[in-house]
């Protein structure tokens, strides 16, 4: 880890450069635990030594990583849309726009990285501060679901009785 004053490598090649100091645009996350950018498979290894792999808190910080990591994608991606919407303004520097391009790449391609090696990349990424549905709720939401398949499908099979039952019928209009 590099805490001189310039950005190390990765964090320049994650947060971009700009004439040799770093980028304030998408923010520092050097002070994150973990201590790296988006904790790096590195820090991942590192955790799960000093941790059980199956622990929840284990898989609580690696959830919140990626929350860090997904927010960051968000922020790069809302940068390069910008740039790209404003590609024509007399103010915009494409070498910028195209910095930005290049980074949210190696964000994404890091984040699908940290998907696959913290285990977090099968499950869903609730944003921060959403309630979490209680089992009651789940439960709730689960009936009303399999109700409203049911009864459609009811519907459907009587519909389709009705017209085997119209089909069967002989034809009495030839008398």
């Amino acid at each position: 880890m590099n805490f001189g004053a310039g950005p190390s490598n990765s964090q320049a090649s994650i947060f971009g450069t700009h004439g040799g100091s770093q980028s304030t645009q998408f923010g520092d996350l050097s002070q994150l635990p973990g201590a790296s950018p988006f904790g790096s498979s590195q820090t991942l290894t590192e955790a799960g030594a000093q941790m059980d792999q199956n622990s929840p808190e284990l898989l609580k910080e690696n959830m919140k990583l990626v929350q860090t990591h997904v927010e960051h994608v968000r922020s790069l991606a809302l940068a390069t849309q910008h740039g790209i919407e404003k590609a024509y303004s007399e103010d915009m520097n494409p070498v910028q726009t195209a910095e930005s391009l290049q980074n949210l790449r190696q964000a994404i391609s890091s984040l699908q990285d940290l998907l696959i090696s913290s285990g977090v990349g099968a499950l869903p990424i609730l944003p921060e501060g959403a309630p979490t549905p209680t089992e009651v709720q789940l439960l709730d939401m689960t009936t009303k679901t399999h109700n409203q398949v049911w009864s459609a499908r009811s519907r459907a099979q009587d519909a389709s009785a009705v017209v085997a039952n119209i089909l069967s019928m002989p034809d009495r209009s030839h008398r």
